[in-house]
């Protein structure tokens, strides 16, 4: 054999192992290739869930979290909706500005009989009616007018109608009644020694003088039950009085001498 077809094979073998070993090179690194790209698949898989769950963890502590601070704000609510005022022991002691209140209203002229020296009583069916109207329904207060046939009525029963008249309907009467003590008025000819004239169905009296006494307030206690005890002088006298509150208003319940 020639040396040129001793180099020809020689060539020719060497290309076939370069060959051979590059398909065997591309081989492995097909397999590593398919063996990384399905590793990183499972990789990323895994990544997206561990994310997910890392949020639903996430979120699951914010939302604990927050219903825990609900928790303790609604307790914080309760403890301040549900704290209690102090109880109120009774008798309590009336304060300067409610025994102003109570004094300025037992001198008013509608009031000031029911407090009088002359109108003693334990229960409102003994009240003074005489005394309760007097000045009350006096006529130069506005409370009625008198026609000129009535004072020729009242006259006619015996009087003189020289001095300042009284007037008061037995509607007035009952009205009145019931706004200051809350019961039903009966018994008002028995209980009203005026002149009535049916025509009219009213009662008259006449007088010169008044029946107001200046009223000055002690002391006084509030009890439970909402009345209102009240030591009083009324005209130099001392009483007690018993009211009970009723709206702005006090309701008269009795009034005895000390």
């Amino acid at each position: 054999m020639s040396k040129l077809s001793k180099f020809i094979i020689a060539i020719i073998v060497i290309v076939l192992i370069v060959l051979g070993a590059l398909y065997i090179n591309q081989n492995i690194n097909n397999e590593e290739n398919n063996k990384l790209e399905s590793g990183a698949g499972n990789s990323l898989a895994e990544i997206i869930e561990e994310n997910e769950t890392n949020n639903e963890s996430n979120n699951t502590s914010d939302s604990e979290e927050t219903n825990n601070e609900n928790i303790i704000k609604n307790q914080e609510n309760n403890e301040d909706t549900n704290t209690k005022p102090e109880k109120v022991i009774y008798p309590v002691n009336l304060t300067t500005s409610e025994l102003k209140e109570i004094e300025e209203y037992l001198n008013q002229k509608e009031n000031n009989g029911f407090v009088s020296p002359y109108n003693t009583y334990t229960k409102p069916s003994e009240i003074n009616l005489n005394t309760i109207f007097y000045d009350a329904f006096a006529l130069e207060g506005g409370n009625n007018s008198l026609s000129e046939d009535e004072l020729n009525a009242y006259k006619a029963m015996g009087r003189y109608g020289d001095t300042d008249i009284r007037k008061v309907t037995t509607e007035q009467a009952k009205q009145r009644y019931l706004e200051k003590t809350g019961e039903t008025l009966t018994n008002l000819s028995s209980r009203l020694n005026w002149i009535y004239l049916e025509q009219y169905d009213a009662y008259y009296t006449e007088g010169g003088d008044t029946g107001m006494v200046d009223v000055k307030c002690l002391s006084g206690l509030k009890n439970e039950d909402g009345t209102y005890v009240v030591k009083v002088n009324a005209g130099n006298v001392n009483e007690t009085v018993t009211l009970k509150k009723n709206g702005d208003n006090y309701l008269f319940i009795s009034n005895v001498k000390e």
